[in-house]
């Protein structure tokens, strides 16, 4: 009899644990949690008067709610490797449900890092960041909840290399980060859906779309895309190289950016890690030494022979990982995808978002959206408050 009772017992703990594991009410409850949210903590709250102090004047009128801003820290894995890694959540007081949007924000130089630019920790106040004054504050003030990943390479995994555009790499991060920030929600008994907005400035726009595909074609019972929204984005990094490369003794002022993305690409795509002196000019084998070409010519930082073999289409295997990093060729987005950039954009051209724009709007559901004479920062505002427009008339 105590056995018999014994057996039912487990065997009615068994039941209710299966019963919870497939609970309908939870949006990603048949989705494994491999990569569990470790911790959080509360930063910091913002008033109306503190967002007005704080954004530009031009976004003004998008700020409703007073928000809460949270560190989370989570699993994932970089090379391979399980790692801890961090992001911001900014939520909207005093809401009980929630629209969840990602925004990836744009690349910050390594070099220059410093505190008051870490997404994960801010607090609140005066902040140099035009991702966050700009971009992260009005979303989260405008009633949705912004996940906002610090990427691997900052905060606490500083001492890591940032794995810049190569999408493959840094997209695994991202969506942990959008994992982690659904079960903090949880946590904070905050409803959502598995419906998701992504959104991005500059190299966030590109794993923006990035992460639109990987979403709609490997996670389409995790995700639901409604629409991406992007600004500035570099969807093709091919025909971004092939552009310099055809003018090698031009001078860019931005060329650490080509040189810092040509590192990464061969450091972390498994099927390079060439010598670097087959990439470069001269021996670039860490983060940093990539990022100490801030101007120049093509010439004097790439390798002739390695410039004339993506030019000639002879470098198949270098070419072919600048292609699975492509955002839009070879695909049919379902969600919608919006497109922003500046015409003047000297640092990412403004033919990635007009090429995307061409192969994508024959679904219906594209649009672009392009700036007379804008740079690469000088529309962040109008993209940020054109994107709450578009995503409300969905």
């Amino acid at each position: 009899m105590r056995t018999t009772r014994t057996l039912s017992m487990i065997l009615a703990a068994i039941i209710v644990w299966s019963c919870d594991l497939i609970d309908p009410s939870r949006p990603d409850s048949s989705i494994p949690e491999t990569f569990p949210l470790e911790s959080s903590a509360l930063n910091g709250t913002m008033g109306k008067a503190q967002l007005e102090a704080v954004c530009p004047s031009s976004v003004k009128d998008l700020l409703t709610n007073d928000i809460e801003l949270y560190k989370i820290i989570y699993r994932t894995t970089y090379q391979k490797d399980t790692l801890k890694s961090e992001a911001l959540v900014a939520v909207p007081a005093g809401m009980d449900e929630v629209k969840l949007c990602a925004y990836f924000h744009g690349a910050v130089l390594p070099i220059s890092f410093i505190p008051m630019n870490n997404f994960s920790g801010y607090k609140g106040g005066p902040t140099i960041s035009k991702d966050i004054a700009s971009c992260i504050l009005p979303l989260a003030s405008h009633g949705y909840c912004v996940v906002v990943p610090e990427y691997i390479g900052y905060g606490i995994t500083s001492k890591k290399d940032h794995p810049f555009i190569y999408y493959p790499e840094l997209n695994i991060d991202c969506l942990d980060a959008i994992r982690a920030a659904r079960k903090f929600l949880e946590t904070k008994d905050i409803h959502y859906s598995n419906d998701i907005l992504l959104t991005g400035w500059s190299e966030g726009a590109g794993e923006a779309l990035y992460a639109h595909r990987d979403m709609e074609q490997n996670h389409p019972d995790e995700f639901n895309v409604i629409a991406t929204s992007s600004l500035a984005g570099p969807y093709s990094i091919y025909h971004m190289m092939m552009n310099i490369f055809a003018h090698p003794d031009k001078e860019y002022g931005s060329l650490m950016l080509y040189s810092w993305a040509g590192y990464a690409l061969n450091k972390f795509a498994p099927t390079l890690n060439r010598p670097s002196t087959e990439l470069f000019t001269s021996a670039t084998n860490t983060q940093s030494s990539a990022l100490r070409h801030i101007t120049g010519t093509p010439a004097s930082t790439f390798n002739q022979d390695f410039m004339t073999g993506i030019l000639e289409g002879t470098d198949t295997e270098f070419i072919k990982v600048m292609e699975e990093c492509s955002t839009y060729e070879g695909w049919t987005p379902k969600g919608y995808v919006f497109l922003h950039h500046g015409t003047a954009d000297s640092t990412v051209p403004c033919f990635n978002s007009e090429d995307a724009y061409e192969s994508f709007k024959d679904t219906g559901k594209a649009k672009i959206y392009l700036y007379k004479f804008g740079e690469h920062d000088t529309s962040l505002n109008k993209y940020i408050s054109t994107t709450i427009e578009d995503f409300e008339s969905l």
